[in-house]
């Protein structure tokens, strides 16, 4: 686009509009789980007083422990060590470990969809499509030219 004479940016405000709303949606929900997060990132940091009344005798607990002190794991991995000693930090862990895997597999597959697509186009069929993203997704090692090939010798 090295002319933007043609272009009416005012044709487009509506939608710019729309993505911002969209966004503060977004936005609006992390800053609801932002004390949720910051418990999640650094537990044994956090300041008790700041924290849910909920969370408070735990966290002091765990953050006096000297076996939680020196621990070098961080995030889930840090709250799969809590147990049944912390109960309600361990259930915190566990929601918020799943709330940012979740995520990362959503924005991870739409990614790949999104290449799927660009890389062939239009000349896929949604059943196609879904097949291909299984493929590219999953961690299971697929020979698909061995597939093929025996396929082929059978016909």
């Amino acid at each position: 686009m090295e002319n933007f004479e043609g272009c009416t940016f005012k044709d487009h405000l509506k939608y710019i509009g729309d993505v911002i709303v969209e966004f503060e949606l977004q936005i609006a929900d992390f800053k609801e789980l932002e004390n949720d997060i910051s418990h999640f990132t650094h537990p044994l940091r956090i300041a008790i007083e700041s924290v849910k009344t909920d969370y408070q005798l735990e966290l002091c607990n765990l953050q006096s422990d000297p076996f939680y002190k020196g621990r070098t794991e961080s995030a889930i991995d840090f709250f799969k060590l809590l147990g049944e000693r912390f109960p309600k930090l361990t259930k915190l862990g566990l929601k918020m470990g799943s709330m940012m895997g979740s995520t990362y597999l959503c924005e991870s597959t739409h990614s790949t969809m999104s290449f799927i697509k660009s890389k062939y186009g239009s000349s896929l069929l949604d059943n196609s499509l879904a097949h291909a993203l299984r493929l590219e997704t999953t961690n299971i090692n697929v020979d698909i030219e061995r597939i093929v090939k025996g396929k082929l010798m059978k016909h």
